[in-house]
């Protein structure tokens, strides 16, 4: 079977459909993204008590929004780039993942593997690009996909390459443009990365996870909708969201923090000024067979 019909098979059958792009297959060298096109930055402020009322203007509009107490807890919430947003805009443009139909396959190719490192951080071997912005365009699922594919380039040839998410959207070979034009099949590309299948990992079992992730960054979907998401800024995620799946973000690594927490760290693409530095840490073994904010019900990774 073709690379580029694995890595249409790939989207179609783990992603589905964004609300807003259609998408087709292979992938091109499309560089870093450009920056938000409307930035807010508010002075950054750690919420510091319960009920405390944070405010923001911007123009004419005056934000207002209840931060939960972050005190004695595993993570922190801040004022980010999306603080001009209610919660209702951030969830319309941000998210927009809509899951397609599980494929049936036993294949596992990790299930074999018995040891595993005890932390994890594919980073820091150099399999990770920058975190890039989706902006407004609801197509987190593209650069769920880019990423994991990126790395797996580079665990096989040693080559870390930026491909392009616009490709996914309309076979442009442009730079990430946050909207889907119309595709040229002619127009001629260099390849510079391709897939030759995809496994998914058994649904809602955090221990099958922990091996893939071990040999490989792994796509993911979770909840991304909860305002604590929202505004997270540091420390492990343990906070309020929900197992009905709306975003898509790349697992790069694992660990457990200084209290004993074990989390997932994820590579997200809400630009730099979310999290920690764009990444993220989700909770690991939190109890919930989906696994926190439904991060066990649908990975998924491409074969070299």
């Amino acid at each position: 079977m073709a690379p580029t019909l694995y890595l249409s098979l790939f989207l179609l059958h783990f992603w589905g459909f964004s609300e807003r792009s259609p998408h087709r297959g292979g992938l091109i060298d499309g560089g870093e993204t450009p920056p938000m096109d409307d930035p807010v930055r508010p002075q950054l402020q750690r919420c510091c008590g319960q009920g405390t009322q944070v405010q923001n203007i911007q123009g004419q509009h005056r934000l207002h929004r209840h931060l939960q107490c972050c005190r004695n807890r595993s993570y922190t919430l801040a004022i980010n780039d999306f603080a001009n947003l209610t919660n209702e805009e951030f969830v319309l443009t941000r998210t927009g993942l809509k899951m397609g139909s599980r494929r049936n396959s036993s294949a596992f190719m990790h299930a074999d593997v018995t040891e595993v490192p005890s932390s994890m951080d594919w980073r820091t071997v150099g399999a990770v690009t920058g975190v890039k912005d989706q902006g407004k365009c609801g197509c987190c699922w593209a650069f769920a996909a880019v990423a994991a594919t990126e790395s797996i380039k580079q665990l096989t040839t040693g080559n870390l390459v930026s491909l392009s998410e616009q490709e996914l959207l309309d076979c442009d070979t442009s730079p990430y443009e946050r909207v889907a034009g119309s595709c040229n099949p002619e127009r001629p590309a260099p390849r510079a990365g391709k897939i030759s299948g995809y496994e998914d990992v058994p649904a809602n079992d955090e221990e099958a996870l922990l091996k893939a992730v071990s040999k490989q960054p792994v796509s993911v979907s979770i909840d991304g909708s909860g305002s604590q998401f929202q505004f997270y800024k540091s420390g492990v995620f343990t906070g309020e969201c929900a197992t009905m799946t709306n975003h898509a973000v790349t697992i790069v690594g694992y660990g457990e923090n200084s209290d004993g927490i074990k989390y997932w760290l994820v590579k997200n693409s809400w630009v730099t000024d979310w999290g920690e530095a764009g990444f993220g840490m989700i909770q690991r073994e939190s109890g919930n067979v989906e696994g926190l904010c439904g991060i066990a019900k649908r990975p998924s990774y491409p074969l070299a």
